[in-house]
């Protein structure tokens, strides 16, 4: 072979080394651009749903602010629209208000509840017992309930984080959860019905009552963003309101046995 031609095949293979070369960090450039550009979309989504939810706390507090101020005449006035930064905020009473609050429920409103769900009357005692001997803070079992235990079933003397904590106290079953998820809520209000004996000014106050509010926006892409707050008024001298807790409605369809006609059938008589 002459020198020129193993010159030549030389420089062949030297410049297909450079293409795959070339080829090799173009591919790794792609990649760390894809993976930048990932990135900041993640940076930018959180910032817009940092933004959100800032600014349906901030329709809350007005609501929440006003309806303290006003009293219960201002909660005839929702829904109402609010504008927080350039937003425009639908603002009404939470679907929850009306809904059992399991954190306040009484033995009276579960055995109720269970019973119009098809329960017999010494299983929904039962099932009220266990429910109430998860959340109340003494270590004394109840007739018909249960206190101690290990691992999820364990009880654990405090207020439910959500309906689905639930699915932790022992005989509440998968089914059973999904039977009575559609009527109770970890966001409930005092019901309205509650104040209509008082009179004059009385029947103005709104001191004591808890009530769920819930604000939607259009967020980013398009989809509407909400979330639900559960305020207590005039909870201190000096504080108007605070708020109890934040969430979200989740509406289930799901149900079995008898349910009740409406979710008030079973809300208790009074908050406690």
């Amino acid at each position: 072979m002459s020198g020129v031609a193993r010159i030549s095949r030389s420089r062949g293979s030297a410049l297909l080394l450079v293409l795959w070369l070339s080829l090799l960090l173009a591919t790794i450039l792609l990649a760390v651009a894809v993976l930048v550009q990932a990135q900041v979309r993640a940076a930018r989504s959180e910032v817009d749903d940092t933004r959100t939810r800032e600014i349906l706390r901030s329709a809350l507090d007005v609501a929440a602010f006003d309806t303290a101020l006003i009293g219960r005449t201002a909660l005839s006035e929702f829904p109402r629209t609010i504008s927080v930064a350039g937003q425009r905020v639908t603002v009404d009473l939470s679907p929850s208000q009306d809904m059992l609050d399991i954190n306040l429920a009484n033995d009276v409103d579960w055995i109720a509840l269970w019973v119009r769900l098809g329960e017999p009357e010494a299983e929904a005692r039962r099932l009220a017992d266990l429910i109430l001997d998860w959340r109340d803070p003494d270590d004394q079992p109840r007739a018909f309930g249960f206190e101690g235990g290990d691992g999820e079933r364990r009880t654990m003397n405090r207020a439910f984080s959500s309906v689905e904590e639930l699915s932790r106290v022992t005989g509440v079953t998968p089914r059973r959860l999904a039977c009575v998820r559609p009527f109770v809520t970890a966001l409930g209000g005092t019901r309205l019905p509650e104040f209509d004996d008082l009179q004059g000014a009385q029947a103005l106050t709104i001191d004591g009552m808890r009530t769920a509010f819930r604000a939607r926006m259009a967020g980013p892409g398009g989809r509407t963003e909400s979330m639900t707050g559960l305020a207590l008024f005039a909870a201190e001298q000096d504080r108007p309101f605070e708020w109890v807790s934040f969430g979200v409605d989740r509406p289930y369809s799901d149900a079995c046995g008898q349910a009740p006609t409406t979710a008030l059938d079973t809300q208790p008589d009074a908050w406690h």
